[in-house]
């Protein structure tokens, strides 16, 4: 029977271990040391019951079964109540009392195995007391027990098998041994049990994850739609409201005749340019939609070259000369409509803020990405400030507020590139980096 048991124990260990490897998960360790010290302790009883060259060793694995049993069962405790610290201080005693368990029957006098039986033998039996109350408070706090009662049951185990007066108390007619093999019946029926109900709440996952994702996507797409129409507004009716008074400083100026009175003024029909720039800008945004549109492979020479077609108008009336640069192909993965609207930006706002007399345009194929550089031998950006930042301009217009860049910005890294700002050697560079297809 005791062989029957650990071939039981056996199986049990193996199974857990299966579940443990699909499961990834360490939820069911606590019983897989169970089986394996079940497994321990029906093995070592059955040798002893035959001939045997180690009888000591045996007695010293079946000894440490028990400890090893409480071990496990300590697994369940919580890390602290209040402050106190349960769960370490708990293991390292059980494990004190599992190593002096395994030594016991290899002491050569009668008092030092007296003196280490009756150690291993206190420390397991408190820390048996402490696996128990810690158990009784769940059940008081209507915990569920689950997997938990074979805690129970090897408690009660144990300490049979530690004051057992038998000289081998895993015989069939000993209590003990019946109700380690309880336990092992037990861990084996619960352990499916949590493994099979485990299985149903991942399958149910599974089939209602699209329902989830559906319901998610539709909420993210309610938040865009109010960011929509928020621009909207901003963009449109503020934009009404700003090209109202820039109406109304213009004929305000026509009548003014003081030299200060023209200047704050002239200063104030700036700003307002500039806020009707900004809410073109959110209005394109909110048009275009940069973040929505799918990026696909596109030939970033073709595009630089259709911008700077457009542009190369607005460079000769600024007396600027234009230099593109750029290779036959150049393929990248990215938002057409949006790159095309960056390159625009980064050239325009060369045009009209830089003050420059040489303006390039360079995209060349760097290892595992494209470069593309917009550089100028103006002014500069005239800033402290972060220069992506929104409502930050490098114009020298005071206060002057800026969106273009920010948004050039946003807009490069929703193609996962980067847009960066560098002065050299009296030169504006803004370089923008794009995976390459």
């Amino acid at each position: 029977m005791s062989l029957s048991g650990a071939i039981i124990g056996a199986v049990t260990f193996l199974l857990f271990i299966l579940i443990c490897v699909l499961k990834r998960s360490l939820s069911f360790v606590p019983q897989l040391l169970f089986a394996a010290g079940i497994f321990l302790a029906m093995f070592s009883t059955y040798m002893l019951f035959g001939f045997t060259t180690v009888p000591y060793f045996l007695l010293a694995i079946r000894r440490f079964s028990a400890g090893f049993l409480i071990f496990a069962s300590s697994l369940y405790l919580p890390k602290k109540a209040g402050k106190v610290p349960v769960l370490y201080p708990t293991s390292a005693a059980t494990i004190v009392a599992t190593i002096l368990a395994f030594i016991s029957p290899f002491c050569t006098t009668v008092a030092a195995h007296a003196a280490v039986c009756m150690t291993y033998i206190v420390l397991a039996f408190a820390c048996v007391i402490v696996v128990f109350a810690f158990t009784l408070r769940d059940i008081y706090k209507n915990k569920p027990l689950g997997l938990r009662l074979t805690t129970v049951i090897i408690g009660v185990s144990t300490v049979m098998a530690l004051f057992a007066t038998h000289p081998i108390p895993f015989t069939m007619l000993s209590p003990a041994f019946w109700l380690y093999f309880v336990e092992l019946c037990v861990t084996l029926v619960l352990g499916l049990r949590e493994f099979i109900t485990a299985e149903r709440h991942n399958r149910y996952l599974t089939a209602n994850l699209e329902q989830e994702v559906s319901r998610q996507t539709q909420s993210l797409q309610d938040v865009i739609a109010e960011r929509d129409n928020i621009l909207l507004y901003v963009s449109h009716d503020m934009k009404k409201t700003v090209s109202s008074m820039g109406d109304a400083l213009t004929d305000l100026r026509q009548e003014l005749s003081a030299p200060e009175a023209v200047e704050k003024v002239d200063r104030l029909l700036q700003k307002t340019a500039d806020l009707k720039k900004d809410f073109a800008d959110l209005g394109k945004y909110n048009k275009q939609n940069y973040v929505a549109e799918q990026s696909e492979e596109v030939n970033v020479s073709r595009i630089v070259q259709s911008v700077t077609d457009d542009l190369r108008p607005d460079c000769e009336a600024n007396g600027i000369v234009l230099t593109v640069t750029v290779p036959e192909t150049l393929n990248v993965y990215a938002k057409k409509v949006a790159l095309e609207s960056v390159i625009f930006n980064l050239v325009m706002n060369a045009i009209e803020h830089s003050f420059c007399s040489h303006l390039s345009v360079i995209a060349a194929k760097r290892k595992g990405f494209c470069r593309l550089d917009v550089i100028d031998d103006g002014q500069g950006v005239n800033t402290d400030k972060n220069v992506f930042a929104p409502f930050v301009s490098g114009s020298s217009s005071e206060g002057n507020s800026g969106l273009g860049l920010f948004l050039a910005k946003n807009a490069i890294e929703t193609m996962h590139g980067q847009l960066t700002y560098e002065r050299k050697s009296d030169l504006t560079i803004f370089t923008a980096t794009l995976p390459l297809s």
